[in-house]
């Protein structure tokens, strides 16, 4: 995903993934996982080093 952080101007790029479980055709369950240090560092808010 790409974006810009409307409050900062600054651009961003996050990964995700989407974890959807199925059964009898239907979606029962839908998870979604991103970098939310990603979205911190385009709005300007500190966060400690990633090691």
């Amino acid at each position: 995903m790409h974006g810009r952080a409307v409050a900062k101007g600054r651009a961003y790029d996050n990964h995700f993934v989407s974890v959807v479980t199925i059964r009898d055709r239907r979606i029962t369950h839908w998870r979604d996982y991103l970098d939310p240090l990603a979205v911190l560092d385009a709005l300007g808010i500190p966060f400690p080093a990633r090691s």
